[in-house]
């Protein structure tokens, strides 16, 4: 990874960690600059607005999250249906991840 991506990826992942906590409205740019140990400048140059960090924070964890998807079994509907359910009880098993979209469905 380059310094772009590194300091854009720090970003997602402390902005996940603040938004996670104290939701959209709690969580301050200048309390993830912070948390982050950059410039809240630094977080504009990569997010227009905290909404777009919000937004781009939510993709983030979705892609996270599947690429824990695993291998999907196809042989039968029954396999194939377990194979789902058990990979989304393990998403809302982590904690942070629930809060996060509990307080998404707050907005």
């Amino acid at each position: 990874m380059n310094n772009h991506s590194d300091a854009k990826l720090s970003i997602l992942e402390h902005a996940y960690e603040l938004f996670s906590e104290k939701g959209f409205d709690g969580a301050s740019m200048k309390m993830i600059a912070g948390r982050a140990n950059i410039s809240t400048s630094l977080i504009f140059h990569h997010f227009q607005s905290k909404e777009h960090l919000w937004v781009s924070v939510e993709r983030y964890v979705i892609s996270q999250k599947q690429k824990d998807l695993p291998h999907v079994r196809e042989d039968s509907l029954e396999n194939f249906l377990q194979d789902i359910v058990k990979h989304r009880l393990n998403m809302y098993s982590d904690a942070q991840f629930r809060r996060f979209f509990q307080w998404r469905s707050l907005r």
